[in-house]
């Protein structure tokens, strides 16, 4: 699996998207993280061309985001101060893209910390 596919450039950075694995665990109202995440519709769906070229998703990768075993997230990743080799481009975009996920999957298990709890 691919963690981050570079695609076009923009006025603030490189449009990203990065992929992760779905944590393990449950929420709060022992709701998987997978399945709370596909019943919330925030799990489940690439916004990705499929294929073998150059910003596209494979298909064993697809198949992981489909069934809500694997995260996607469009982010801007600012990482280029110009003069920047590809190599140096490619460890900055590394970097970046742990401290977005890490931010990401924060963000994500607090709005789904609840999902599907029940009462009486």
């Amino acid at each position: 699996m691919s963690t981050v596919h570079v695609l076009d450039r923009s006025a603030t950075g490189y449009r990203c998207f990065i992929h992760f694995t779905v944590p393990t665990g449950s929420n709060s109202a022992g709701v998987t993280w997978k399945a709370a995440g596909l019943a919330a519709g925030v799990l489940g769906s690439t916004k990705m061309v499929e294929g073998v070229g150059a910003g596209q998703i494979s298909t064993a990768e697809k198949a992981l985001v489909v069934t809500g075993d694997t995260v996607e997230f469009e982010a801007i990743i600012e990482a280029e101060t110009g003069g920047t080799s590809g190599a140096q481009l490619g460890a900055t975009v590394d970097a970046i893209a742990v401290t977005k996920i890490a931010e990401y999957q924060a963000v994500l298990q607090a709005k789904l910390k609840w999902y599907g709890a029940v009462r009486a």
